[in-house]
């Protein structure tokens, strides 16, 4: 926390996976202006690594392509002399793992009607992503981790996408992961 990149102050950490980090970020300009943003990090012990740096391009690349409001969208993709990363929107809300296990510790369920809805979305979204093309043939995607964790759910109801960290592609740098 308190640490830049670029022009984001880093807040604090809201979530991340083997290779990155994703932070909640802050900036701010004239007149009082901030706004939040997540910024997606490699961890410092990956950064110097073409691998890395390469599955994380590949997924910023991929998913600026798809705009879709059921997807978390790209904005930017930054160098810092530590790392590259990329700022996606930040959906405030949680995520459909962290809804569950909190209806869960009140004693109920989400209900069938919430669930369809958020299900909806993310199907939604996936669906865009697989209809992405590029020169009329289509890119391929695969997300290949659409799990309660990886679908955000806003204070407003929707639900987001996100995580096409190890998703398959036509065009990808990195080759497949596994």
């Amino acid at each position: 926390p308190g640490d830049r990149l670029g022009r984001y102050e880093l807040v604090d950490v809201i979530g991340g996976g083997g290779f990155a980090s994703v932070w909640r970020a802050r900036t701010v300009g004239p007149g009082g202006f901030e706004r939040f943003v997540a910024a997606k990090v490699i961890r410092p012990g990956r950064a110097s690594q073409r691998r890395f740096q390469d599955m994380l391009l590949d997924e910023a690349r991929l998913v600026a392509r798809i705009q879709h409001p059921n997807v978390a969208q790209i904005w930017e993709v930054g160098e810092d002399p530590r790392s590259l990363y990329f700022v996606m929107e930040l959906v405030e809300g949680d995520s459909l793992d962290i809804l569950r296990e909190r209806a869960e510790a009140a004693g109920k369920t989400l209900s069938v009607g919430a669930i369809f809805r958020v299900l909806a979305d993310a199907c939604s979204g996936l669906h865009a992503a697989h209809e992405l093309a590029s020169d009329g043939a289509p890119l391929g995607i695969v997300h290949r981790d659409v799990s309660p964790q990886n679908i955000l759910v806003s204070r407003d109801g929707h639900a987001k996408l996100i995580d096409f960290g190890i998703a398959k592609a036509r065009e990808r740098l990195a080759g497949d992961t596994t």
